[in-house]
């Protein structure tokens, strides 16, 4: 083989060899980050749909008798209730809660309606107690009003997209087609979080553990 053919081939696989480094470190610059992890699903018994957020906040449905007793056996010290109807079972869940040494708060409101900024505050101000409380939220069937809530949480102290938060809330079997408001709401909050007086104390909030 000729010098001239041989000093040929060597250029061609040198440069090949190049193309495929670059393309190898492009492919890593511009990988695709990992989804965030939604909150871990975990049976307990009397409580539905009932999922960790993380170590001190955590979701579900509305609890029985029973599930009261279990949130105890979880460290659980205070449950916000999010329902404003049937108020013979919210006093029941109080009573039952608060004999078990546990803080029960009630944020009224309506299914079927948005979280109001004041309610978000109020919320935002129990995830921030310090010592750090052990905080279960729930609405009547834990996917739609408490996902919301959720929502936002993640969003203000996660640093989540609306899009990723909306996708949690599917997951704990968000019902879109009755509510499509709450989806919306959640979309909007980035600006609202940025523009409401009553939040304003909660804006760059850093990620928690």
């Amino acid at each position: 083989m000729c010098s001239c053919r041989l000093a040929a081939i060597t250029l061609l696989l040198l440069c090949t060899a190049l193309a495929i480094g670059c393309s190898a470190r492009h492919n890593q610059t511009h990988a695709v980050s990992p989804p965030p992890a939604f909150a871990e699903k975990i049976y307990v018994p009397g409580v539905s749909d009932f999922g960790k957020v993380n170590d001190y906040l955590y979701r579900g449905a509305q609890p029985k008798d029973e599930g009261v007793e279990q949130l105890k056996d979880f460290g659980i010290d205070t449950i916000v209730d999010l329902r404003g109807e049937f108020h013979g079972l919210i006093e029941n869940e109080r009573q039952r809660a608060e004999s078990l040494g546990i803080r029960f708060v009630n944020l009224p409101g309506s299914g079927w309606a948005t979280a109001k900024d004041e309610e978000i505050a109020q919320f935002f101000s129990l995830v921030r107690e310090r010592p750090r409380r052990k905080i279960f939220i729930h609405c009547w069937l834990g996917g739609d009003r408490s996902g919301m809530f959720i929502a936002a949480y993640r969003i203000a102290f996660d640093g989540w997209s609306p899009q990723q938060a909306v996708q949690e809330m599917r997951s704990f079997h968000y019902l879109h087609f009755w509510h499509p408001n709450m989806a919306r709401w959640v979309k909007a909050f980035p600006d609202r979080l940025a523009q409401s007086p009553k939040l304003a104390s909660f804006r760059r909030i850093p990620a928690q553990p």
